[in-house]
């Protein structure tokens, strides 16, 4: 969902408004005055005072302040970026890298109108879900129809089955995902392995393997999915080429 459809719920604070809280929080901690006689007491007191009364300039700097038209929460900008922006920006990015992990085969990777249990994203025809099952575990993501294209992976009747996974727990995924290490064999020395009767694989890969299946004088190169039990002939693509995350597979 997109942050419009929260309109009634999120709003940017103004500097005014802050101030407003900010004066209420120094008289609570004013009263503290009459309580603690202590003279260490009284700078504590005199020291969280001045941390608030600076928040203010902290918090509202001298560039231009959010601004948006009441009731488009989306045009509420930081002073360089709108939220529409920013929303664009992370459909486009979700778009190009599950469009590489299913043009790579290194992870199950899936869209689809329906969720796991057959009922419509939403209740609408409106929006889709994209997931991935990463090595570091499921991520998803929901998006308008109208991006439907953009998403160039498997299609599904319905979604994978939903771990229950929440946007933190999802963003927790993908950096233990981008931690994972990137360094094996290239592809040259893979091959060599590979003819020597050795399946080999990319890190990423999960179930599936390639080997080499020799039929008479044809020479066939095979990818497995044991996950799938599934086999079909593998032709590598320039990014496989160029990786050098290759590893014999177990």
């Amino acid at each position: 969902m997109e942050l419009k459809d929260f309109k009634d719920v999120v709003r940017a604070m103004t500097k005014e408004e802050f101030e407003s809280t900010i004066n209420e929080d120094i008289k609570f901690v004013e009263g503290f005055k009459y309580f603690l006689r202590h003279d260490d007491a009284t700078r504590i007191v005199e020291h969280i005072k001045s941390v608030l009364e600076a928040s203010v300039d902290y918090y509202y700097p001298n560039h231009p302040e959010p601004k948006a038209e009441p009731g488009d929460m989306g045009e509420v900008s930081d002073g360089y970026h709108t939220f529409n922006e920013l929303y664009r920006y992370r459909m486009l990015y979700n778009a190009a890298f599950f469009n590489l992990l299913a043009r790579n085969g290194q992870v199950e990777v899936c869209k689809s109108r329906r969720h796991s249990d057959g009922e419509k994203c939403f209740g609408s025809d409106d929006w889709f879900i994209v997931m991935a099952i990463l090595p570091t575990g499921q991520v998803s993501n929901h998006y308008k129809s109208k991006y439907w294209d953009l998403f160039d992976v498997p299609e599904r009747e319905t979604a994978f089955e939903y771990d229950g996974h929440t946007p933190n727990e999802a963003a927790d995924r993908l950096e233990k995902y981008l931690k994972l290490p990137r360094h094996g064999m290239t592809f040259e020395k893979a091959l060599e392995q590979l003819k020597l009767g050795r399946k080999i694989k990319r890190i990423d890969w999960g179930k599936k393997y390639i080997c080499m299946f020799i039929a008479e004088s044809d020479v066939n190169i095979l990818m497995v999915d044991t996950g799938q039990k599934v086999a079909s002939n593998w032709n590598p693509t320039e990014h496989d080429i160029m990786s050098n995350d290759w590893e014999i597979a177990g």
